[in-house]
């Protein structure tokens, strides 16, 4: 294994790693996160067995969990299995590593013995001369570089795309432009799953499970999944789903999030979905207490302004019955809409 760690040019081979950590005026060279390489790598070279985690945070207060070795291993081995990459591989990592996102992109590398190039997050769009058999970055990520290189989206192999949704504007606009072909996938997964255990291929409405995966769901609709990587045990989520085979889902929303007005079920996540390819700015549908409905659904807007948007593709329920604006919404550390916090901020503002 080759890490390669482009803001400052400093290259290290698996076999040179415990004698560059004992060099202090080499490893002062790294930041943190370029330091949290180096050690994760270490670690696995010299054997660990079982490694922390923190979740991300974004359906409640963020937890420490452990993984083990096997756990990663056959998580990075059915993301491999599933795109078909073999060795040698060159794998691009210009995310945060310490999420799990990040680390296990160190992991797929690991076990390929290949290449890993790390990149600053901010800095992805600047790549030139990229060729990459597989990249893991976020959406903004994403729609900076068609913004700035679109031609770059065809030199990182395979994009892995997490964190948060992928903008169905930009999804459009990536799917109708005929000068790129990207291979781009959004996942589905969480720490509990040591990241993804399904992708969907961007054009395509629902999600593929990988390896051994099973899914199913509780009387709420909510998926539970069980495979290896959940060591054969049933793992409940808060996920409302639509299970279209046994390896294909549809996700709707999460169930936290869900809103009871006048007894029909509104799951957030897919009307904001529709009306984001009005607008530009971030939108979040959440509501306010009704005497008669339960809950009254509203739409929050970040920014300084409303813009003007068509809600008739909407039922009467689902239509928002008063539109508000936030100067800025409340995110978690990895970039994914933090809704409770947005939401009492939003109820206090009033």
């Amino acid at each position: 294994m080759l890490l390669h760690f482009k803001r400052s040019d400093i290259q290290l081979k698996l076999t040179d790693l415990d004698d560059f950590v004992n060099h202090i005026k080499f490893t002062q060279q790294l930041n943190s996160e370029e330091q949290y390489v180096v050690n994760f790598v270490l670690q696995l070279k010299n054997g660990s067995t079982h490694f922390s985690f923190k979740t991300s945070g974004s359906t409640g207060i963020p937890k420490e969990i452990t993984l083990s070795r096997d756990q990663l291993f056959t998580s990075a081995a059915n993301t491999l299995n599933f795109l078909a990459i073999t060795s040698p591989i060159h794998v691009l990592l210009a995310i945060n590593p310490t999420f799990i996102g990040g680390t296990m992109q160190i992991v797929r590398t690991y076990l390929l013995d290949g290449n890993l190039d790390i990149v600053p997050a901010q800095a992805v769009a600047d790549l030139h001369n990229a060729h990459y058999d597989l990249t893991s970055l976020v959406p903004i990520q994403i729609a900076k570089i068609y913004e700035k290189a679109p031609h770059l989206l065809d030199q990182l192999g395979h994009i892995l795309v997490g964190g948060a949704l992928i903008d169905p504007t930009l999804e459009q606009m990536l799917l109708a432009d005929r000068r790129i072909n990207p291979s781009i996938f959004a996942t589905y997964g969480m720490t509990e799953t040591a990241s993804h255990i399904a992708l969907r291929k961007l054009g395509q409405p629902y999600f593929d499970t990988i390896g051994d995966t099973e899914i199913g769901f509780n009387e709420a609709y909510c998926m539970k999944i069980k495979s290896k990587v959940t060591q054969e045990a049933w793992l409940q989520t808060s996920d409302i789903v639509e299970i279209i085979a046994p390896t294909q889902f549809i996700w709707l929303g999460r169930h936290d999030f869900v809103i009871n007005t006048g007894g029909i079920k509104i799951p957030p996540e897919k009307i904001e979905a529709l009306l984001k390819t009005q607008v530009s700015q971030n939108l979040m549908l959440t509501s306010l207490p009704d005497e008669l409905l339960g809950q009254r659904v509203v739409l929050l807007v970040e920014g300084n302004s409303i813009p003007k948007i068509d809600f008739s593709s909407l039922s009467s329920y689902e239509r928002p019955k008063a539109i508000y604006h936030l100067i800025d919404f409340s995110y978690t550390p990895s970039g994914k809409l933090d809704r409770r916090k947005t939401q009492q901020r939003f109820i206090e503002s009033q």
